[in-house]
């Protein structure tokens, strides 16, 4: 008696090997969408409208790059970027940018003001003294140079700043002086000078320029806490 066994038709579409192309393809289709995904991406990032600055140190970063680009050359422009960069306190990008600024208008005393800050904000007082030094010397020829006439006083004051850093009294003490000339007296300037003396051990001219400080400005409290501390 002979078996009726016939062999089972295979199923079309069937077995592993369908299987496996199926998994290939699906697999190629994905990366392929995501490729042109990333690619997308990445043109409207270069390409596309860039978004809206949210803040205004954001907008002067924005613009002082713009300026640069649009001209290399430009002292004016590397200052106003310097300047962003300082606002946000990138100081290695500020110092590069004041520098250049330096490069394309020797001689101007206002590039060398900025780099000064740049200086004192990173604790390198003796170069920021020789900065601001430099630009008071300069005063005379602020028309020359186009500086406005208040960098040259705020130098003298910042000036005066560094000296006390550097433990240097008697030299801050002549770099403010003649700030206190001015009328009414700038309290800044008043307690800078008053500082100075205390440090100097001159504490009778420091209370006395602590007190002229609260005749101007009644409510300024460090004054108030200095001449307590000097038990005046």
């Amino acid at each position: 008696m002979t078996d009726n066994l016939q062999p089972t038709p295979a199923r079309a579409g069937g077995g592993p090997r369908s299987t496996l192309d199926t998994v290939l393809l699906t697999a190629v289709v994905v990366v392929g969408v995501v490729l042109v995904i990333v690619l997308a991406l990445i043109g409207w990032s270069v390409f596309g409208p860039k978004p809206a600055p949210r803040t205004e140190a954001e907008r002067l970063l924005q613009a002082g790059l713009a300026a640069v680009a649009s001209n290399p050359t430009s002292s004016t422009a590397h200052i106003d970027l310097g300047g962003a960069y300082l606002e946000i306190g990138e100081y290695d990008q500020a110092e590069k940018e004041f520098l250049a600024a330096q490069k394309y208008a020797p001689g101007s005393p206002v590039p060398l003001y900025d780099l000064g800050h740049v200086y004192r904000l990173t604790g390198r007082h003796e170069e920021a003294a020789k900065a601001f030094a430099e630009v008071v010397s300069k005063a005379p020829d602020a028309l020359k140079f186009k500086a406005p006439g208040k960098m040259f006083q705020d130098a003298r004051y910042w000036l005066g700043v560094e000296y006390l850093e550097l433990k240097r009294p008697a030299d801050a003490i002549d770099a403010l002086g003649p700030l206190t000339q001015n009328q009414p007296l700038d309290a800044e300037a008043g307690k800078a000078i008053a500082r100075a003396y205390e440090a100097a051990g001159d504490v009778s001219r420091a209370a006395g320029w602590y007190q002229a400080v609260l005749r101007v400005q009644p409510q300024d409290t460090e004054a108030a806490a200095a001449l307590k501390r000097l038990g005046k």
